[in-house]
């Protein structure tokens, strides 16, 4: 088969000839698989396009941009994790958005506190997130921080891998974290938060 292939490739551009149309698109029909006969026995074939080789169109990438986010601007607190939650977030004018979140036991003391950076980083868009004991503390080694990449925005709208925000209608944000339990079974935190009025700082109490 290799052989016959090879000869009839060859004749697309003979010399003396006029030049011939010699586009591999031509050739596409033969994706799939194929049998039959030939050298004397059963013969058969598979052709694979490879797609992912070509540059896809623009309009086909997906979007993630931080400037989709700065609907995050401001403070809020609602309820998740089994208590009362609050975060604010700063905007800068290079669009990174720079937030703080804590958790509060159902007494009114801090669980622990996070710093949150929301940003293009040198390996692409990501929020990169430290947590502290009320102690101030670090969870995290002094140089490590906890990355959620940003793989999609839309309008209201940022999926991260292991994270999502979403703005719903009515002006609330939606936190859906993916998280791991002790025995290491996937299950998801949700986390929903109204918005404060401007001035106001997110100091939620438990009822």
């Amino acid at each position: 088969m290799k052989t016959v292939l090879l000869a009839a490739f060859a004749a697309l551009s003979q010399p003396g000839e006029s030049p011939r149309r010699t586009e591999v698109a031509d050739l596409s029909w033969r994706e799939g698989c194929w049998e039959g006969e030939g050298f004397g026995g059963a013969i058969s074939e598979c052709w694979l396009a490879a797609f992912a080789a070509q540059a896809q169109p623009e309009e086909a990438r997906v979007r993630a941009d931080i400037a989709d986010l700065a609907w995050l601007e401001g403070c809020w607190e609602g309820e998740g994790f089994g208590g009362a939650i609050s975060e604010c977030w700063m905007r800068g004018p290079t669009g990174r958005l720079t937030g703080t979140f804590q958790l509060l036991e159902p007494d009114g003391t801090q669980r622990f506190s996070e710093i949150l950076l929301l940003d293009v980083f040198e390996d692409g868009p990501a929020m990169r997130v430290k947590h502290f004991t009320p102690e101030f503390v670090g969870w995290e080694d002094k140089d490590a921080y906890l990355t959620f990449v940003l793989e999609e925005t839309r309008d209201g709208y940022g999926r991260f891998r292991g994270l999502t925000l979403e703005l719903t209608e009515d002006g609330r944000q939606i936190a859906t974290l993916m998280m791991r339990d002790a025995e290491g079974n996937p299950r998801e935190e949700r986390l929903v938060y109204e918005r404060l009025a401007s001035g106001q700082t997110g100091t939620a109490q438990p009822e």
